[in-house]
C-alpha cells in the first residue's frame, strides 16, 4: 500500500543547511559523475585492455561513493540503471587518462570538475600489468573532491588486483573493452574463446570479470538466470558494493522475484550510508537534519512525497 504524505519541511526551502557536528560525515549528496572510457597517452601495449580494464573498476569504484552515480559514456549500462532514475543534486565531469611512462609503467589520472565548483585532479603511477595502486589513489582523490567518506575496506577493495593471474586480468579488460564498445564484439558470443566467458573460467575470483558477464548477459542473452549467477558471484567477491547489491535487487525484481529483490535490497542498505541515520548518534535524524536532506533532494512545503 502507499500512503501519499504531504512533508512541511523547512519553512524556507533555499536556507542553507545547518552544519554537521564536529567528527561528522558529509551527508550523501546525489551526483551524477559522466566519465569517459580511459584515454591513453603515448605508446601502451594492450592499450584496448587497459583502456577497459580501468574504466570498469574506476566505475565500480565510484560507485562504492556514498550518493555518487557513475555514468560512462557508450557501453552497457549496470542493470541497476536500466530503469528510470532521480534527478541529481549535482553533477561532475571527469576526465580519465593514462599516459605511458618509462619502465612498462603508466601514469593514471582522475580529473573531476564539479558543476559551479573546482577541478581537482589526482595523478599515480603504477605498473600497466597491475594498475590497482594507482586505481585505488585515484578514486581516493575521487572521494576528497566530491566530499564524501570512504571506509577502510573500500579502500582495500580498490587497491587489491582482481586476479593473480596476469592473462585473466587481460580477458576481464578486453571483456571490458568488448562492453564499452572499445573493442568489436565476439563473432562466436558464448564460445569459450569469447573474452567474456574466457576472463571468468581462468579465474572465476575476479569480482570485475563477474559482473561484465552479467551486464553481457542482460544485454546481448536477456538470460537473467545467468546474469543473476555472475552478479551473486560477484557480490560474493566484493562484499563492499553497493551498485553489485542494487544490480541483483533490479535483476531480480525484473524476474518478478519479489522475496529474492527484497533481500538484495535489504543488502543494498547494509553496503550503502543511509541519510536517514544521524553519523553521530546512531539515531534517525531530528527535525533540523530531515529539513536539509528535504532541501539536498528539493523537497520544499508543496512537495508530496510518496512512500
Amino acid at each position: 500500500m502507499l500512503f501519499a504524505l504531504w512533508l512541511a519541511c523547512a519553512s524556507d526551502p533555499e536556507a542553507p543547511a545547518p552544519e554537521a557536528g564536529e567528527g561528522a560525515a558529509p551527508p550523501a549528496v546525489l551526483t551524477e559523475v559522466r566519465l569517459p572510457l580511459l584515454q591513453v597517452e603515448g605508446r601502451v601495449s594492450r592499450d584496448a585492455e587497459l583502456r577497459g580494464l580501468v574504466t570498469l573498476a574506476v566505475e565500480l569504484g565510484l560507485s562504492d561513493l556514498p550518493g555518487v552515480v557513475p555514468v560512462v559514456s557508450g557501453g552497457v549500462l549496470p542493470v541497476a540503471f536500466l530503469g528510470e532514475r532521480s534527478p541529481p543534486a549535482r553533477q561532475a565531469d571527469a576526465r580519465l587518462v593514462a599516459r605511458a611512462a618509462p619502465d612498462d609503467t603508466i601514469e593514471l589520472e582522475l580529473e573531476l570538475c564539479v558543476a559551479g565548483g573546482e577541478c581537482v585532479e589526482t595523478v599515480a603511477t603504477a605498473p600497466r600489468k597491475a594498475p590497482w595502486p594507482a586505481v585505488g589513489a585515484v578514486l581516493e582523490g575521487a572521494a576528497e573532491a566530491l566530499g564524501v567518506p570512504v571506509d577502510e575496506a573500500t579502500r582495500a577493495a580498490w587497491s587489491t588486483p582482481g586476479s593473480k593471474d596476469d592473462y585473466a586480468e587481460l580477458m576481464t579488460g578486453r571483456a571490458a573493452a568488448q562492453l564499452y564498445g572499445i573493442l568489436p564484439p565476439s563473432l562466436t558470443p558464448g564460445d569459450k574463446k569469447d573474452p567474456v566467458l574466457r576472463a571468468v573460467v581462468l579465474d572465476p575470483g575476479q569480482p570485475l570479470a563477474q559482473w561484465v558477464r552479467a551486464r553481457w548477459e542482460m544485454a546481448s542473452t536477456l538470460d537473467g538466470g545467468k546474469a543473476g549467477d555472475a552478479l551473486a558471484r560477484a557480490q560474493l567477491l566484493r562484499p563492499t558494493s553497493p551498485l553489485l547489491a542494487a544490480d541483483a535487487a533490479a535483476l531480480a525484481a525484473l524476474g518478478g522475484h519479489a522475496a529474492e529483490a527484497r533481500l538484495a535490497w535489504e543488502a543494498v542498505a547494509a553496503t550503502a550510508l543511509n541519510d536517514l541515520n544521524d553519523r553521530i548518534r546512531r539515531d534517525y535524524l531530528d527535525q533540523q537534519g530531515f529539513e536539509a536532506l528535504c532541501r539536498r533532494n528539493g523537497i520544499g512545503n508543496d512537495t508530496t512525497v510518496v512512500f
